[in-house]
């Protein structure tokens, strides 16, 4: 009877090898995914930008905040820098990538404040949204994640250069 139980325990626990190589793919998978819907949520909201929609982008904004940090909007516009960040470790180490995503959605919210005319609130959001972006990139970032603010970082430099050009 011993012996069975061996066998049937054996066979319900994978071995560590497998165990190692399946988190770091889910992870990375799920990064991807994340990474994927984030874009697209960008690209809607470009569009209500581009149609001068504030109350779509503020709606469009709450769900984002929603969905990719699992946060009310008005619960991350409330909190200061040092206490996101400190919500972003509550495992002790800090989720760079939420902390990255947070610090994006807040750059976000400081340009609808400017859109709406209050430069002081935009600063203020664009203050720490810089600090969360920092922090995470000085965290365990995913590649992912660190590639795309690489890329927009080129992509905002490529603009702000034409416009300086014309």
């Amino acid at each position: 009877m011993l012996e069975h139980s061996k066998k049937r325990s054996s066979f319900l626990v994978p071995d560590s090898a497998s165990v190692r190589y399946s988190v770091p793919v889910f992870h990375r998978d799920y990064t991807i995914r994340l990474l994927q819907q984030f874009v697209m949520f960008l690209a809607r909201l470009a569009g209500f930008v581009k149609k001068n929609d504030p109350e779509s982008i503020a709606l469009e904004l709450e769900s984002a905040f929603h969905n990719f940090l699992g946060l009310p909007r008005n619960l991350v516009l409330r909190l200061d820098a040092d206490a996101l960040l400190h919500m972003f470790s509550v495992t002790g180490e800090l989720d760079a990538d939420r902390a990255v995503i947070a610090g994006l959605l807040l750059r976000e919210e400081a340009d609808l404040a400017r859109r709406l005319g209050s430069p002081d609130e935009a600063a203020i959001l664009d203050e720490r949204a810089y600090r969360l972006i920092d922090a995470g990139r000085s965290g365990s970032l995913s590649a992912e994640l660190r590639e795309y603010l690489t890329a927009s970082q080129s992509e905002k430099e490529s603009k702000k250069q034409e416009s300086e050009g014309l």
